[in-house]
């Protein structure tokens, strides 16, 4: 039977980033993009890189740590702030 994300994994209740290297001939592009178009996540981003294979943090470290900083963490940070007032 196998895990299909899709099937298995629908929806995820925390902040979800994809990186896909465009030349990844180990998760393959198109799967790996419908998914995250079919997936439900509070704070979802998909990150194409054009001059990677499977390893795009070492093959685009540049471009990877900007996005990290300047993308991931503050929408990580606004959506725990956010989490943690529902809570009080």
């Amino acid at each position: 039977m196998g895990l299909d994300f899709a099937r298995d994994i629908p929806r995820l209740e925390v902040p979800t980033f994809f990186v896909t290297g465009r030349y990844d001939h180990t998760c393959v592009q198109d799967i790996t993009f419908d998914y995250f178009q079919s997936l439900e996540a509070p704070v979802k981003r998909h990150y194409w890189f054009e001059k990677s294979g499977h390893e795009a943090c070492y093959q685009e470290p540049d471009e990877f740590a900007r996005i990290r900083t300047q993308e991931v963490v503050p929408l990580s940070e606004a959506w725990a702030v956010r989490q943690a007032a529902a809570i009080r």
